[in-house]
């Protein structure tokens, strides 16, 4: 799932983010959900790695990745770490969900919680950054 396209052509200066792969997870549940298609389950593995690999150690998400497949920051905003938290449970109440991927997602909930309790906003300020 790449960030951007110009029309239909994938804009590849502009990489991926979490929020897109979220996003992607949400419908991949839902097309299996529906047609349980094998390419649809492929789909939410493929998405659950993603945001997988943006967690960091401490339960955080990083957001921006470059095509060259290396993060651009050490941290996403608020809002990344909320839809991200968000489709985790979502899939995780999910009965499609196979359950290794349940127990994949399990984890990576409960490193996540934590932070809940530091939010300053329901949708986010970059890390370091408070309301005016």
């Amino acid at each position: 799932m790449l960030q951007h396209s110009i029309y239909g052509v994938p804009n590849l200066s502009e990489g991926y983010t979490s929020d897109d792969s979220a996003r992607a997870l949400i419908m991949a549940v839902g097309l299996y959900d529906r047609y349980r298609r094998k390419k649809f389950k492929k789909l939410i593995y493929k998405y659950v790695a993603f945001l997988c690999h943006a967690q960091n150690a401490n339960g955080t998400f990083r957001n921006f990745m470059g095509y060259n497949r290396e993060f651009l920051e050490e941290e996403g905003s608020e809002d990344c770490f909320g839809r991200c938290l968000w489709v985790l449970c979502y899939t995780l109440g999910s009965s499609v969900t196979p359950q290794n991927v349940k127990r994949t997602i399990g984890e990576m909930i409960q490193r996540a919680l934590p932070h809940c309790l530091k939010l300053i906003s329901p949708r986010g300020f970059p890390p370091g950054q408070k309301p005016t």
